[in-house]
Parts: C-alpha cells; structure tokens; sequence
C-alpha cells in the first residue's frame, strides 16, 4: 500500500463521484527502479510464531530492477490451529485458519511515463468462524491488473484496469458436525469482478485544468446452496 485517502460525505467527480456516504481510496506503492543500469536487488523476510493454537506464518518480499524495468515479487502465508479461551483454557472451536497471498508486479518506465503489469493469487484452504454456523473451506481468487501513469505536453493520463475471479465453498468445520458436501449446510459462490478506469488532465493554462474520465465496473456473481438429502 502506498497511500490510503479517507473522503467524507460526498465524493468529488474527480475521485469516483458515485458515493454520497463518504469513499475510502487505496493506491498500491510506486514501483522503485535503479539509479543506473545495473541491477539492484532488494529483499526483506519476516515470520512469526504464537503458542496459542501453534500458529505461525511469514511473508517475503523481494525485487530487481535498473533503470527501466523492475520485477517484484510478495508473498505471505500464515496458519493456525483453534485457540485456546484465556479463562479455563478450553478449545475455541472453528478458530483454525490458513491463508496465502501471492503477487508479481513487472513495471516498464518509458519516456512519458510508467506502465505496470501485475498478477496474483489468494488461496485461504480453511477459515473457521467461532460465532457462526458456517465456516470457509475454500476460497482461491486470481487476479491481473494493469496500469498506465504519464505525463505530456498537454497534461497528465491515469489508466487502470483490473479482473478478478473467486472461487468460494461454506460449510461446517468437523468440529460443527461434518464438512462433506452431502451434510451440513454446502454453499458455493463463483465470482467475476472486472472494469477499467481512464482519466486524463489537460492543462489549459497556468490556472485551468480540464479533466476528463471513463470508468466501467462489472461484478458477477453466481450462488448457489446444494439440497441436502433429509432436510
């Protein structure tokens, strides 16, 4: 995350345009090129680990550049076991989770601007939910998206584009009575996620500024719950 801007109210044209309760703008950080044309590369690693419910994970980030492209790579994964109550030490049931992120970002400079490329993977095996009576026992989403940042003689171009498709199964953990799809409570969800987002600015003189965008957004979404033999 490079940025996080938090708008109350109503949401100006120029950012959106299409909220009067206020909207919430994430921008991923900048990708970093080299000062000259050797290759650099940078890297960081971290893990952790917690007793209660042997949980443990890591993440790692890592890139190479010079002075017109650049690759980079982040990636986390954690796990967990159900806890443990802090009053009589009883097992939390449905509290066991696993979660991995995968992302790869490849970015061009150019003479007039940045073009980036990035694509990744979301996979979450199993997440229990203590105060519910279903859990996650599958959900994988995989995504692409695209952006152009540049600036000419006329003004600046923004353009975005991004897809993004889900795969996503509930139904009881084994400690709720069973996670086959022939008991319990199956849900499946299948979902599409996709748009683009094109804004330009046009600088008129020292004072005047023209903008003018297009955006489109799709979400898609197919639900559906399998009977249950007996019920």
């Amino acid at each position: 995350v490079g940025s996080v801007e938090v708008l109350s109210g109503v949401t100006p044209v120029s950012k959106g345009g299409d909220s009067i309760a206020g909207s919430i703008i994430v921008e991923r950080k900048s990708p970093t090129f080299a000062a000259s044309d050797k290759l650099e590369a940078h890297g960081s690693i971290a893990g952790f680990y917690r007793s209660n419910g042997n949980a443990f994970g890591g993440s790692l980030s890592a890139s190479v550049a010079d002075r017109a492209w650049s690759l980079e790579y982040t990636g986390a994964w954690s796990k967990s076991d159900n806890t443990k109550a802090g009053g009589d030490g009883g097992v939390i049931r449905s509290s066991e989770y696993e979660a991995q992120n995968h992302l790869v970002t490849l970015s061009k400079k150019t003479d007039t601007g940045v073009l980036t490329l990035s694509g990744g993977i979301q996979n979450i095996p199993k997440q229990g939910y203590p105060n519910a009576w279903m859990d996650m026992l599958y959900n994988r989403a995989v995504f692409v998206n695209a952006a152009y940042e540049g600036a000419f003689d006329w003004g600046r171009l923004d353009a975005k584009a991004y897809w993004r498709k889900t795969d996503h199964y509930m139904n009881f953990l084994t400690d709720k009575g069973g996670s086959t799809p022939t008991s319990g409570m199956p849900m499946y969800t299948q979902g599409v996620d996709a748009g683009w987002s094109v804004k330009g600015t046009i600088d008129l003189s020292k004072q005047d500024v023209v903008r003018l965008g297009n955006e489109f957004h799709h979400a898609g979404l197919d639900d559906w719950w399998p009977a249950v033999p007996g019920s």
